[in-house]
């Protein structure tokens, strides 16, 4: 059996901790795989992962947003040892899904014997700190082919692309009941249409294009109103909501904050926009596809991948203004609104990134690691 190790840095739940533990939850299906994950506890990931009945140990350290190089200098003697307490190195795989996790745990687990498989999903700088730890890792995955490009451009020799899992639940009805609840919840009717922003609250996400691109679009549809889902990072939801009454559209635009499963706070939505720009992988092009909702999204990074790879609506170019972005939308509003899962393009991309394709594909990858086999392509 091999043990694959997941450890965290930080205690916010994004798109890589949701396709972690869907990852871990398929391989513990299984009686070749361990996974066991790491995460300080008394936070919302440890919620999650206990929430999902995942093996999990805590870590009594400070919750971080992101690891210096200099920090993984300092301290890696302490992470080896901490990661033999949860399994010997032999037959083990440490499975790290963000430069911060590999940036903090990767010298730790070379040091201490472990196999090293690094998920690549974000484009890093051209710095010899990042080309230097790109040689830690034994096996090289990425959720784009532009995030494989990135890893070459540091010096990465061999690195595969493969699909992210995903999970949208299509129980009869479960949608539409969704759609109802979170509608409540807002103070929506039902008949109002809605368009909304799903990711966490950062710069690159464009949160506030969002809010002045509601502004452009209220001056032609003054009945609709903009649903902003996400957590706080860089960007908060008071700064949005006066962002929104500086347009003169605070009576227009409600904030929800953070909303798992993400499907709830897609469901209540006729269309959605995603306006972000260098996204690493388009996770919420690919969710949206899978529940069918209509989209506008714009012309970059990874976005515009995930996009081809799925069949969105509509691509707004990169530098599209607010008002350009607002016409596409509204575009979209004059057609089929609201989520569609029984179509037959929510139902193939649902099954193109289904949680045990991946490990399907993974699982070879984790053992040749632990075995110190070379690496054979996923697909």
């Amino acid at each position: 059996m091999t043990t694959i190790i997941v450890p965290f840095v930080n205690a916010k739940l994004g798109g890589s901790h949701f396709s972690s533990l869907n990852l871990c939850a398929e391989l513990s299906k299984s009686d070749e795989f361990n996974p066991i994950v790491l995460c300080p506890p008394n936070t919302p990931l440890a919620d999650e992962v206990a929430s999902r009945g995942l093996k999990h140990e805590p870590l009594h350290v400070a919750p971080r947003t992101d690891s210096t190089w200099a920090s993984s200098l300092v301290g890696w003697p302490a992470r080896a040892r901490r990661l033999r307490q949860t399994a010997a190195p032999k037959g083990a795989v440490v499975y790290c899904q963000s430069p911060a996790a590999l940036t903090y745990w990767g010298l730790a687990a070379r040091a201490g014997g472990y196999g090293l498989v690094y998920h690549h999903r974000s484009f890093l700088k051209m710095k010899w700190r990042n080309r230097m730890l790109m040689r830690l890792p034994h096996a090289f995955l990425a959720v784009s082919n532009a995030c494989v490009d990135n890893m070459k451009a540091l010096g990465v020799a061999e690195a595969y692309w493969l699909r992210n899992p995903f999970i949208i639940d299509d129980t009869p009805g479960l949608i539409a009941q969704q759609r109802q609840e979170a509608r409540d919840e807002l103070g929506i009717d039902a008949g109002t249409p809605v368009v909304g922003f799903v990711a966490n609250l950062m710069q690159r996400k464009r949160p506030k294009f969002f809010v002045d691109m509601a502004a452009e679009l209220t001056k032609t549809r003054p009945d609709v109103i903009f649903a902003i889902f996400g957590s706080e990072w860089d960007t908060s939801g008071e700064e949005l909501l006066a962002r929104a009454k500086e347009k003169g559209v605070a009576d227009k635009v409600r904030y929800a904050g953070f909303v798992s499963p993400a499907q709830k706070a897609m469901a209540c939505l006729d269309v959605l926009a995603i306006p972000a720009l260098r996204e690493p992988y388009g996770r919420t092009v690919v969710e949206a596809a899978m529940m069918g909702m209509p989209m506008v999204v714009s012309e970059s990074g990874g976005n515009t991948e995930a996009y081809k790879d799925v069949g969105g609506d509509l691509l707004a170019p990169e530098n599209a203004t607010p008002a350009e972005f607002a016409a596409l939308v509204a575009q979209l509003l004059d057609g089929r609104l609201g989520p569609a899962p029984d179509s037959a393009n929510a139902q193939r991309v649902r099954g193109n990134y289904a949680p045990e394709n991946q490990a399907r594909a993974m699982g070879p990858i984790f053992e040749a690691v632990a075995q110190r086999k070379p690496i054979p392509a996923p697909y």
